[in-house]
């Protein structure tokens, strides 16, 4: 949250925002002078526990992120809205000459510098933008907090305590958003010395020459620099060592959520903390719905396709691990097959009529490609095999068969025997020689009869062709 700042800076920005800052009045309601300061690298949030040696805070025991994950109840922090403070400018050349001598660093710098130093003439701390902020509860929150805290971290306040340290938590804060340091000196310096100026004010954030004899400092952002904060005394030693008490009989804090419905998931909006779970209530919070004991049942989808098989669940707290919400599976093996498609019918031949057999269909919402709806093909690899043709054929459809209507029957398409008329003029009718021959089967056809007179002995006289019988 802060930066890390050189020592010599962090002495010489507590010298800048010593207690006489907060004393100087502005005519605004605001009271500086309630406030502690901080120094650069120990700026912490309401709610951090911190020891303070010499009026000056140390590293902390917890900081308020720190406790926000040891504590179950995530609602103790609760801020207030920032209010702004004003704006104010503060003469720190008095500050400035005597952090310099006061630091042994001081006198191991060049004697040049050192004199160039002392001869600043204005050393202006302003402040444009700045709040303050702090724990809406104060000191009950301090007593919430004691109450909520795990036994690691009581026994840990209690080992502080024990050391003779001086423990407090912060409760309210004062963060400049916008403040600049500004150095002024009598004469105009070279590069190089306005360098090792720089070097030597350096406190660890932004910092230019606006001219040769002005260097400003840019304080970062949401930089805390005063605060107030609740002592822990008799009281509240006396609770600490009761909660240990408490804390090692019974363990600490977890949060339960209620279970109306009994399925093991509670509703994360009806949450309990405390030790052990009451009566009606479980850890897990994922209850989807705390009406409905069957709102975390999801169910297998094996075939990937999102809905899953009604007969195969399990309880879980999301959809994972190949199960899904959905159960409108009609067929958790067949990927294609889901609520509201239907069964689509191979047309291996591409004559528009499908294969009736079902385990060469496929489902889908719509038309697969190379599917159909008519499943009335009788052998799926003749596009000339499909009901209603009208056609005959003079060689099998393929498998031996000549039914190429699909009627289940073979017809033959030339079926009479053939002959002549009384006087021999005309084949009536035409037709087969002798007899009828089978589908694809050679035979004579009389095609023409005619009667031929002849010196010794006349007649009719019968003319044949050869003919395949074909079949439908």
């Amino acid at each position: 949250m802060k930066k890390s700042f050189p020592p010599f800076a962090i002495f010489l920005f507590y010298s800048f925002c010593s207690a006489t800052l907060f004393a100087q009045g502005t005519g605004e309601n605001f009271k500086f002078s309630s406030y502690k300061e901080f120094d650069l690298e120990r700026g912490y949030n309401p709610g951090s526990f911190v020891v303070v040696k010499k009026k000056s805070v140390q590293s902390p025991i917890y900081t308020t992120e720190g406790l926000t994950r040891l504590l179950k109840d995530k609602t103790i922090f609760d801020f207030s809205a920032p209010v702004k403070i004003p704006k104010m400018v503060f003469d720190r050349k008095k500050n400035f000459i005597i952090g310099l001598e006061a630091k042994s660093k001081y006198e191991q710098l060049p004697a040049e510098l050192k004199a160039n130093l002392d001869k600043v003439r204005n050393v202006s701390l302003k402040v444009n933008e700045g709040v303050s902020y702090n724990l809406k509860n104060g000191t009950s929150a301090l007593n919430d907090v004691i109450y909520a805290l795990p036994l690691e971290a009581l026994e840990k306040l209690l080992f502080e305590i024990n050391k003779k340290n001086k423990l407090y938590m912060i409760s309210d804060v004062i963060q400049y958003d916008d403040a600049t340091l500004d150095f002024s000196w009598v004469t105009n310096f070279d590069t190089k010395l306005r360098s090792d100026i720089q070097k030597a004010v350096d406190l660890g954030v932004e910092a230019k020459w606006i001219d040769n004899a002005t260097l400003q400092v840019k304080f970062a952002a949401g930089q805390l620099v005063g605060y107030k904060a609740i002592k822990i005394k008799k009281k509240y030693i006396k609770l600490i060592k009761q909660r240990i008490e408490y804390r090692k009989i019974n363990g600490d804090d977890k949060v339960f959520y209620e279970d109306k419905d009994g399925d093991t998931f509670g509703n994360i909006n009806n949450p309990k903390i405390q030790p052990k779970a009451p009566v009606g209530f479980v850890e897990d919070f994922n209850d989807i719905n705390d009406n409905d004991k069957f709102s975390n049942r999801f169910f297998l989808d094996s075939d990937k396709d999102g809905q899953g098989d009604i007969s195969q669940f399990k309880f879980l707290t999301k959809a994972t691990d190949g199960y899904v919400k959905n159960s409108d599976d009609p067929d958790d093996n067949d990927k294609y097959n889901i609520m509201g498609a239907k069964l689509w019918y191979l047309d291996h031949d591409g004559d528009s009529f499908g294969d009736p057999n079902p385990k060469h269909g496929r489902f889908g919402v719509t038309k697969p490609v190379g599917y159909v709806a008519d499943n009335r093909d009788c052998y799926d690899d003749n596009p000339n095999v499909f009901p209603g043709q009208n056609q005959y054929f003079a060689v099998h459809r393929g498998d031996n068969s000549w039914d190429y209507n699909c009627d289940g029957n073979s017809e033959k398409r030339l079926i009479q025997i053939g002959g002549c008329n009384p006087r021999c003029g005309d084949a009536e009718p035409a037709g087969w020689e002798d007899s009828i021959p089978g589908c694809g089967v050679d035979g004579s056809w009389l095609d023409d009869c005619d009667y031929v007179v002849s010196l010794f002995n006349g007649g009719c006289f019968k003319r044949y062709q050869r003919k395949t019988q074909e079949c439908r």
